[in-house]
């Protein structure tokens, strides 16, 4: 059973997050996180778009070029497309930002 304690703490971190980087979308998926978002009032469906590929794409591009240059390792693709995703919003939460500003420049990066 989780530590009611490190939720209560999660959840106040994910808060202070949120208002200070003035999230109004956070494309994430665990049910009772997109619960918290809707009490937040923040969507927690934002959908994906055709700029959103192109976003994605972008960044593809960038791994790919450095990839065969020898300058990152492996990356999952999944990066790559939550990057391309992130860019239409005002930024990325993440704890691995390195996997990320890379591919893209321009996106925002706050970690926890």
């Amino acid at each position: 059973m989780p530590d009611p304690e490190a939720i209560l703490r999660a959840a106040e971190e994910v808060v202070a997050i949120l208002k200070r980087h003035r999230v109004d979308a956070v494309p994430i998926r665990p049910p009772n996180v997109r619960e918290f978002l809707k009490v937040l009032g923040a969507d927690p469906y934002p959908s994906w778009t055709e700029a959103d590929t192109d976003r994605a794409a972008d960044g593809w591009s960038r791994y790919v070029n450095r990839k065969r240059a020898g300058t990152v390792p492996k990356r999952p693709v999944a990066d790559l497309l939550i990057g391309g995703y992130a860019c239409r919003f005002q930024g990325l939460v993440t704890r691995n930002p390195e996997h990320f500003q890379p591919f893209y420049p321009d996106l925002t990066i706050a970690e926890p």
